[in-house]
């Protein structure tokens, strides 16, 4: 799953969006996607019924090219940046967990450092708990996008 933008992310107007990609882990074979946000999942999701349908895989992903137009597009584009999530969690560089293991980790005594901001998640945000610095063992992240939770790693 990855949180982005609909395009560049300091031109303004810049919408969230959340796209989710189902893809066997072994071969990268795409099985599916779903998205929500204002703008631009149309335009995403055709792009990976395209891929699907021309058999390319998730490893394809990140090398694909799209027009890059700030009011439009960004640099790497949301479909660039699930592929590139697909590969690190096949090549290990990432984890995850689904909502429904959270309780049994936290049984296990794993630790989860919620990065999310008070704007994000009010409730549960590091900074509404007043945690000057992160836990020393942290064993996982939790963000709206994968790029804060790795600068907590």
């Amino acid at each position: 799953m990855s949180a982005v933008k609909d395009h560049a992310g300091y031109y303004p107007g810049a919408t969230d969006m959340t796209l989710k990609l189902l893809f066997d882990p072994t071969t990268g074979k795409i099985y599916g996607a779903q998205g929500v946000g204002k703008k631009g999942v149309d335009k995403r999701i055709d792009i990976l019924a395209t891929a699907i349908k021309g058999n390319l895989t998730v490893f394809d992903l990140p090398e694909l090219e799209f027009t890059y137009a700030p009011p439009f597009g960004s640099a790497k584009d949301p479909v660039n940046m699930l592929g590139y999530a697909a590969l690190n969690l096949i090549e290990g560089l990432s984890d995850n967990i689904q909502w429904y293991q959270l309780e049994d980790e936290l049984d296990k005594g794993k630790k989860f450092l919620d990065v999310r901001t008070s704007g994000e998640f009010p409730e549960r945000s590091t900074q509404s708990r007043h945690h000057p610095h992160p836990p020393k063992r942290t064993t996982g992240t939790l963000g709206r996008t994968g790029q804060e939770s790795s600068l907590h790693r």
